[in-house]
């Protein structure tokens, strides 16, 4: 069947997209105003009203941001390339901007009432990426849930998470970025009844620095009522910047473009702003994060946060078992690791735990590549541990709270990355045979199907099981996770272990391209 062009109405104008193969596609609608020059790290404000039809047929700018290519090892490049074939970058060659607040919009035509709203929040540690990458194109989540799918661009790095002002903790220049997903939010709350959604039925949901925005808004007032279900994948972040460490981020961003106060910076160049970031991000930290604010996120820890406004609010979290292979890979000497390597790199990372981290995950990992008992081993602590956090404190509210564990292992790169940080995404999506990392086994598909079911479910009614899959029990009644793997099957949930805890997993070179 031909496609055709199709309009909907929005409160700022009339957006033209494309409709065909069961779905309507609307690419790069504006949601906010400007947010350079004078309105650089303000609050955003809505878009103005446009005359006309404003056609929606390409995805509108990413936020500005550093390419992950930089400094890195010809190993680490072939991984990137893995990730984002074509141009290894979260860009993938599209334009980015400072002007970026813009959202996609996919959503199935079947006609069987309002559906279920899924908004997504890219990954990138707050840093880079954009809602626009390959491998959560939202068109085929969309036609075979019969679900809205709405990815979000918003601003990051010194863009969106400069900093406090010590003085003045009302400044928003710390938390614009989660300010822009507010204000998204909002857009859809107005306007997605248009696209065929019903705005009491949203669901947040994103990987990484995107689960980290979801438990961030989980936090903030603002943001209260505008979405009704939550979904944290491989979220490594626990609480927001508190003030001291965001004054030095900011005072040091000055002092590298050389501005005396925000008003130049606002008049910085941006080449400059982002060369400040970059000099910023070499201190070995993750400094560009959402801020503690008493007004717009006032508790400084996002275990507790949810207690205030989101108490029935369910949510399903989980991780994939080798998240932390993909960071490692960063280092020249993962990709040639030995069995013989492994005590002193144990010893290495866990010091005095490091003999026991060895036995217990050797004993997870008895058939698998040395890197693979090691990634698993280190993802207990940067993952593992946080998640479990999460989840046992969202699993006290009233809500449910489901828990999974992501084992289907890539056969790329000789397997030494299995189930690592980001192979999540094609399966959520219904992307893996678009997405080279997901491998060419034919299982593949079948694992796909079932996470892409699950996710789908849990927005339509807050309960991920069907009939593809074993019965899953929520973890508030039985702990318990669902694994998806070539055969899923329900298990205690993974629980972190004491060896690994004094591991620091993010203080290396931050090399992760998708955070």
């Amino acid at each position: 069947m031909l496609g055709s062009y199709t309009t909907v109405d929005t409160t700022a104008g009339t957006v033209r997209g494309v409709r065909a193969g069961g779905i309507q596609t609307f690419l790069g609608i504006p949601y906010g105003a400007s947010v350079s020059g004078e309105h650089r790290f303000t609050a955003p404000r809505p878009v103005e009203p446009w005359p006309g039809v404003r056609d929606a047929f390409d995805f509108g700018p990413a936020a500005p941001q550093l390419d992950p290519r930089i400094d890195t090892n010809a190993g680490f490049y072939e991984v990137i390339r893995l990730l984002y074939p074509g141009v290894p970058t979260p860009l993938e060659g599209r334009p980015a901007a400072e002007d970026c607040l813009v959202l996609n919009v996919w959503a199935s035509v079947a006609d069987t009432g309002p559906k279920p709203v899924m908004v997504w929040l890219h990954g990138g540690g707050f840093v880079h990426g954009t809602g626009a990458e390959g491998w959560f194109q939202g068109d085929r989540l969309a036609a075979s849930e019969d679900v809205v799918v709405v990815t979000v661009n918003h601003r990051l790095g010194v863009l969106g998470f400069l900093g406090a002002d010590e003085a003045h903790p009302e400044d928003a220049s710390g938390v614009a970025g989660m300010l822009d997903l507010v204000l998204a939010l909002r857009w859809v709350r107005d306007n997605i009844a248009g696209f065929g959604g019903d705005p009491a039925n949203v669901t947040v949901f994103g990987q990484s620095g995107g689960g980290g925005k979801v438990a961030a808004l989980m936090a903030m007032p603002a943001a209260r009522g505008l979405f009704h279900k939550a979904i944290m994948q491989s979220t490594p972040f626990l609480g927001a910047v508190d003030l001291v460490e965001a004054a030095k981020v900011r005072q040091d961003v000055l002092r590298y473009t050389e501005a005396q106060d925000l008003s130049q910076l606002r008049r910085a160049p941006l080449s400059a702003v982002l060369a400040a970031q970059a000099e910023v991000m070499r201190s070995g930290t993750v400094p560009f994060a959402p801020v503690w604010h008493p007004v717009e996120l006032p508790e400084p820890s996002f275990v507790d946060a949810s207690s205030a406004g989101t108490n029935h609010v369910p949510l399903l979290i989980g991780t994939t078992t080798h998240e932390f292979a993909l960071m490692l890979a960063a280092e020249a000497w993962y990709h040639s690791m030995t069995a013989a390597d492994l005590p002193g790199r144990f010893e290495e990372f866990f010091g005095s735990g490091g003999r026991d981290a060895l036995a217990r995950f050797s004993e997870l990992e008895p058939d698998s590549p040395p890197q693979l008992v090691l990634a698993r081993a280190t993802t207990d602590a940067a993952f593992v541990w946080p998640t479990a956090r999460l989840r046992e404190a969202k699993a006290a509210q009233a809500a449910a709270v489901y828990a999974y564990r992501l084992d289907y292992r890539t056969e790329v790169l000789d397997g030494i990355l299995g189930a690592h940080h980001s192979i999540d995404l094609p399966f959520v999506f219904g992307n893996v045979d678009r997405s080279p990392v997901a491998g060419t086994r034919p299982e593949r598909f079948a694992v796909s199907a079932a996470m892409t079911r699950s996710w789908a479910n849990f927005a339509r009614n807050g309960v991920p099981g069907h009939d593809g899959l074993p019965s899953w029990p929520s973890f508030t009644e039985s702990g318990s996770e669902m694994v998806f793997a070539e055969e899923p099957r329900v298990a205690p949930v993974t629980l972190p272990s004491e060896s690994t805890v004094g591991f620091a997993p993010f203080s290396g070179n931050g090399s992760d391209p998708t955070g």
